[in-house]
């Protein structure tokens, strides 16, 4: 069985039920004044607060091995009276961060400690350490939050509302459009429509519309068609991102994007990806705070399968117009085009599962296998073979991305290299 993508779909539904069913349901009116109070920081709480010292604990736990040695701790000898614990242990550590230099290293543990005896060279490795952790969390905090002028991403999608009877819809929906206008001017937002009563509920929200000018597969949008159309509407944007209209995203989508920018060459095309996190069910309190999309993910979300990829954003550099008319909303085109980006186009390709929440919103009515119930769900199948490709589907999964991005100790944004050389079926083949 081929991995196909199961989560890439257009929703369809009449438009006078997605509004009413919305309004009905919904706690918070979706009007111009709402977008506005979000663009301009009311109810969006910052992404970066109190988990800067809570990421410390790793640090702590990651020396309680290193302390228990380094305090010669025996914890199997009944003769030894054992008074200097896992706990004393961690609090001395803990200690010593809160006092922030106050008390050396050593005077911030109890008496049984300090009675099993120092490595002096081990303590100064340690306190070195964790000052040159800390001052490295200071100096990335001071640098975050510097964006662009202009909007440093254009992030587009599409759904149409006719013949689809799903209420639930209308409210993922109305959920897409209201978060991701609350990124204000940080993000150029793009709906494909040529339907009138999703054209006014998206304009309505601040974004902007644009007509889909080419379909296949029984009436999908064709992918490359948006971003070429997205890059020539809209030229001064750095990237460009298709993401399924039932996707929410925190503004760790921004961070991770802003910081990609600054460290990787983006002449070189550039592919970002990553896995969903699925809500199933969930009626949102408020889709434009940070603190609640957290806290459901946490509570209430799972990752889903690295088969399934639900945006893709990539750089001025990637080269869409040599791509096929794969469609959205269809199964087997998404695999495809991050293993033929690896393997054919020698793009750079990051998974940005580890810094970016993309919450899916699952329904009752599908959203995890709804690439499969069209008419014509085989489509981009049949492209593939009446071009002769021969698609290598498991060199696609998200796990093959040769770079993935990841949170450090300072609740920051880092990069890395995978090391794919064990991994068989992330091999491009020939």
């Amino acid at each position: 069985m081929m991995p196909y993508s199961e989560g890439n779909s257009i929703i369809y539904m009449p438009a006078e039920s997605l509004r009413s069913e919305y309004r009905r349901q919904n706690k918070h009116k979706l009007t111009r004044k709402k977008i506005e109070e979000v663009k301009n920081g009311d109810g969006m709480s910052s992404c970066y607060g109190s988990s800067f010292m809570v990421h410390f604990v790793l640090i702590l736990v990651g020396l309680t091995v290193i302390n228990i040695l380094l305090f010669g701790v025996l914890f199997g000898k009944k003769d030894h009276n054992l008074a200097c614990t896992l706990e004393s242990v961690l609090g001395g550590v803990s200690l010593y961060i809160a006092k922030n230099g106050l008390l050396s290293f050593e005077n911030c543990f109890p008496d049984a400690c300090k009675k099993v005896g120092l490595d002096m060279n081990i303590v100064d490795t340690i306190e070195g350490t964790l000052k040159k952790v800390i001052q490295d969390c200071y100096t990335r905090k001071q640098e975050l939050r510097k964006y662009s002028t202009e909007p440093i991403i254009t992030l587009f999608t599409t759904y149409a509302t006719h013949n689809h009877s799903d209420g639930e819809k209308g409210r993922v929906h109305q959920n897409t459009l209201l978060n991701w206008a609350s990124y204000g001017k940080k993000v150029r937002l793009i709906l494909f429509t040529n339907e009138s009563s999703a054209e006014k509920e998206a304009f309505d929200m601040g974004w902007n519309v644009m007509p889909i000018t080419n379909v296949a597969g029984g009436g999908a949008p064709v992918l490359k068609t948006m971003f070429l159309d997205a890059m020539q509407a809209f030229n001064s944007s750095l990237w460009y991102g298709y993401v399924n209209a039932d996707i929410l995203f925190t503004e760790e989508l921004i961070d991770t994007v802003e910081y990609i920018v600054k460290h990787l060459n983006t002449t070189n095309s550039i592919l970002l990806i990553g896995q969903r996190t699925n809500v199933e069910d969930e009626v949102f309190r408020d889709v434009t705070s940070q603190t609640d999309l957290k806290y459901i993910a946490k509570t209430k979300g799972a990752l889903f399968t690295i088969d399934a990829e639900d945006f893709f954003i990539t750089n001025t550099a990637f080269p869409w117009e040599n791509i096929p008319d794969v469609v959205v909303g269809r199964v087997a085109y998404d695999n495809w085009l991050v293993s033929h980006a690896r393997c054919s186009f020698n793009s750079t390709v990051v998974d940005v599962t580890g810094t970016v929440l993309a919450l899916h919103q699952t329904t009752k009515q599908g959203g995890n296998h709804e690439g499969y119930k069209h008419t014509n769900a085989l489509y981009n199948v049949e492209l593939f073979k009446k071009l002769s490709i021969k698609p290598n589907y498991l060199a696609g999964l998200t796990t093959c991305a040769e770079w993935r991005t990841y949170k450090t100790f300072c609740d920051t944004i880092d990069i890395a290299a995978r090391d794919l050389s064990s991994d068989k079926n992330c091999k491009c083949k020939k």
